[in-house]
């Protein structure tokens, strides 16, 4: 049964139609957290928010609290995941743009530390958690 609904989301979502895709999702997290692609569901969610913003589907405001739900859950519940790293940048840009510099480098950080050690992206990441450090930092004194 969570198979038919973890797919049936899948193809919901490439269809582009996003809220019959978070239906699915969100049952594939409530009634099945333990099955094989809960974590994805979980991701997915936080995307379908980002698709729906972007689209004008969603207020901004409304959306964004709906992806930092989202992706917070995939930390938090499933820190072990594959996309437990991409949350973890989700959640650090989601923070700048609210000004929110400390947990921002606190996700950028904690994707330094989940990141699969071949992923392109640490080193970008690296400067970018440097650079928030320091202006950090220069604020503290």
């Amino acid at each position: 049964m969570q198979h038919a609904h973890y797919f049936s989301a899948v193809c919901y979502r490439r269809l582009g139609q996003y809220e019959n895709a978070l239906a699915y999702y969100q049952m594939v997290v409530d009634n099945w957290p333990d099955y094989q692609y809960a974590w994805s569901a979980q991701y997915l969610i936080g995307t379908c928010y980002e698709n729906l913003k972007e689209s004008g589907g969603l207020p901004e405001a409304e959306a964004s609290l709906k992806m930092e739900q989202s992706y917070k859950a995939v930390v938090e519940k499933y820190p072990y995941s594959a996309l437990t790293a991409n949350a973890c940048l989700k959640l650090s840009d989601l923070n700048l743009k609210r000004g929110q510099r400390v947990e921002a480098a606190r996700y950028l950080e904690l994707f330094l530390a989940k990141a699969h050690p071949s992923d392109p992206r640490i080193q970008s990441v690296k400067a970018r958690f440097e650079e928030l450090l320091e202006k950090l930092e220069g604020e503290a004194q």
